[in-house]
């Protein structure tokens, strides 16, 4: 029978936003020790919850729990965390957002739980006290992750959200079991000594982020999304017992039971509506993300007709005019009447924030989008405490440029012998992509008007690349891989992206369906959600998705093929939606996504910068580098020939990493 706990509360000084959480399970707890090094961790993720501070101790069960609060619905001390049960039986820290916890409050717990707050927290917490787990997780519709103690079973739970918006890494210091929002607060414990993973490494090399379960550190683990781990303590050891989904029907096809196209879309459009309505609660400024693309755009279109006054909308911009999109995002902010923000960047703002991205990010990362993420999630932090965002859209409704090219030019050359297909390819990769730019630049509006698509020559060159390969999921593969044989002298590995895709490719379904499902449980997850969550918790802005949302993913489940690609164009159900509020003639024709000038900038401001990284000195005092590959691929970028700026973003961020770690 537990007697006493310890639960410490302080009051942060500054006033901000965000949550993070910390903690770990010892069965060689000494007091002193474990509060300090607490302390320590929790510190470290300060600008994740810099509004409050709260810690647990359990010493008898070597339980230390930590807490840092970012207030965005009842700022009052009644919510802070660690939150207790009504029955003293569960202790929960809890990072995210329930948007429906009004609704459950109301139709599940109403005279049934004694509320000390009106937090979405004590919301999940009342329910899996009275519900239990699985049934409390499958009715929230949110981004969270929490981990939860069971004082009268003595074991703990981590749960992660459906999708993946909100993190939490753990392991082993030894014999603690450890867990964190970050990876740097794990690196504070006083049993740290973890070396990094080179199976890791390897994917990172490939696929320009560490997947899922991987982190960059032997020992030390993602929870997947939609997975809860239950670590219980058998014979005084700490072992995990389960590690499974929670959500079992996710992304299982559902019945189509409306008359027509048009109730489909009425459907879409009510839901969007209360979605964005919930995600819109807060009890401080609310904002949103415009691109000028089809997906922010409309939620910024259903948001500013939810509200009586101007929304905040927010966009970055560029010099470079191939891929600026603030022009587009103006004129859709003017149409909508919105209090529209716009902030433009060049390749020395890039050279400034360049230094910090090791410490936003964690482990290395390579999405160079990562560079426009923080520096307007920096500037939108001086205006609101939360953004919605159009995330997901892509990913759920087809909106990338491969789901359609890539699909149409398999179907019509997987006819063509594969002797011919090899010789075809052969002499295509003979020239470089500057010489088709070169050459095609002459027919510029015939060629451009047939295929619809920038950088023609280097998507000639994947084109080349492409024709020998014959299994529609090894086409996959290579469009989300990078390098080939990788950069490294390591021993080949596992490559984690191809495993999921051995197990969930479903050859029932569409070479587009296939892409997409794969696309959100691993890109979606693993690289824009973790680009967005660091670069907008560093700054202690809170972003939300409403294409994540539960019921968004039930309307993609519900939605045929044809209404997401068709007619070499992404997205149709959307496009047909945000036409309900925008004139079709104002949205931009063509996708650039929230691309970023790195190939050039790498040739010319960032070329000083990239070289030292680069350099022999510096890649030889590693033990992981092929350094006469890379110096290659550098040199053929150098040329203007050759575009390899995703292969060497991956190079200089790692080197990056590294030498502030």
């Amino acid at each position: 029978m537990i007697k006493k706990h310890r639960v410490f509360l302080f009051k942060a000084n500054i006033i901000n936003l965000m949550c993070g959480f910390v903690g770990f399970l010892s069965n060689n707890y000494n007091s002193h020790n474990a509060e300090n090094t607490l302390k320590k961790m929790a510190e470290k993720i300060e600008h994740r919850g810099p509004d409050d501070t709260g810690y647990f101790f359990l010493p008898q069960k070597g339980i230390a729990l930590g807490h840092k609060r970012l207030s965005i619905v009842d700022l009052s001390k009644q919510g802070r965390q660690p939150m207790i049960s009504a029955s003293g039986r569960f202790v929960i820290i809890f990072n995210g957002e329930i948007y429906n916890y009004i609704e459950l409050k109301k139709k599940y717990l109403e005279g049934k739980y004694n509320f000390k707050s009106n937090t979405d927290t004590e919301v999940i917490l009342s329910l899996i006290e009275i519900y239990g787990l699985y049934k409390a997780l499958n009715l929230c519709y949110g981004m969270f992750a929490f981990a939860l103690y069971d004082k009268e079973e003595n074991n703990l739970i981590l749960a992660r959200d459906r999708i993946g918006e909100k993190p939490i890494y753990y392991g082993w210091c030894e014999s603690d079991f450890v867990f964190a929002s970050e990876i740097k607060a794990l690196k504070l414990h006083h049993n740290w000594k973890n070396k990094i993973s080179d199976l890791a490494l390897k994917n990172f090399f490939k696929y320009n982020y560490v997947p899922s379960p991987l982190s960059i550190y032997q020992d030390i683990f993602k929870l997947e999304a939609n997975k809860y781990l239950k670590i219980s303590n058998k014979k005084n050891e700490w072992i995990i017992e389960k590690n499974e989904s929670w959500d079992k029907h996710l992304f299982k096809s559902q019945n189509n039971n409306f008359h027509n196209y048009s109730d489909l879309l009425d459907y879409g459009n009510s839901q969007l509506r209360k979605i964005i309505k919930q995600q819109s609660r807060a009890d401080v400024p609310v904002g949103c993300f415009l691109s000028g693309g089809i997906d922010s755009s409309l939620v910024a279109s259903v948001m500013q007709e939810n509200n009586i006054n101007k929304i905040n909308t927010f966009t970055i911009g560029y010099s470079e005019d191939l891929y600026d999109e603030s022009n587009d995002a103006e004129s859709i902010a003017n149409h909508l009447g919105t209090n529209h923000h716009k902030i433009m960047t060049t390749a020395t703002d890039a050279i400034n924030i360049i230094p910090n991205l090791s410490e936003i990010y964690d482990e290395p990362f390579a999405d160079a989008s990562q560079i426009p993420t923080s520096i307007i999630s920096k500037f939108t932090k001086n205006h609101v405490k939360v953004c919605l965002s159009g995330d997901g859209g892509d990913e759920l409704f087809g909106g990338y440029n491969r789901y359609i090219w890539a699909g149409s030019i398999h179907k019509k050359y997987k006819y063509i012998p594969l002797q011919i297909r090899n010789i075809l390819s052969f002499f295509l990769l003979s020239c470089s992509p500057s010489f088709y730019n070169k050459y095609f630049s002459y027919f510029e509006k015939i060629f451009r008007k047939e295929i619809q698509i920038d950088n023609i020559g280097e998507k000639i060159v994947k084109i080349a690349n492409l024709l020998n390969i014959s299994e529609d999921k090894d086409i996959y593969h290579k469009l989300v891989s990078f390098w080939d044989d990788g950069p490294t002298n390591l021993n080949k590995e596992k490559l984690i992206i191809q495993e999921k895709i051995n197990e969930y490719w479903n050859t029932n379904k569409s070479f587009e369906e296939n892409m997409m499902h794969i696309d959100k449980i691993t890109y979606l997850t693993d690289d824009i959600l973790v680009k967005v969550d660091r670069a907008s918790m560093h700054y202690s802005l809170e972003t939300r998705a409403p294409f994540l949302d539960k019921r968004m993913l039930e309307l993609s489940n519900l939605t045929p093929q044809e209404y997401k690609i068709n007619n070499k164009e992404g997205k149709i159900i959307l496009r047909d939606l945000l036409n309900r509020y925008i004139p079709t003639e104002k949205i931009k024709k063509s996708k650039k996504g929230f691309a970023v000038p790195i190939s050039s900038w790498l040739r010319g401001p960032l070329k000083d910068w990239a070289e030292n990284l680069l350099s022999q000195s510096n890649l030889k005092n590693d033990e992981f580098f092929n350094y006469e590959l890379i110096l290659k691929k550098w040199q053929q970028h150098l040329s203007g020939n050759y575009n390899y700026q995703y292969e060497l973003w991956s190079i200089l961020m790692f080197q990056s990493w590294f030498n502030s770690n």
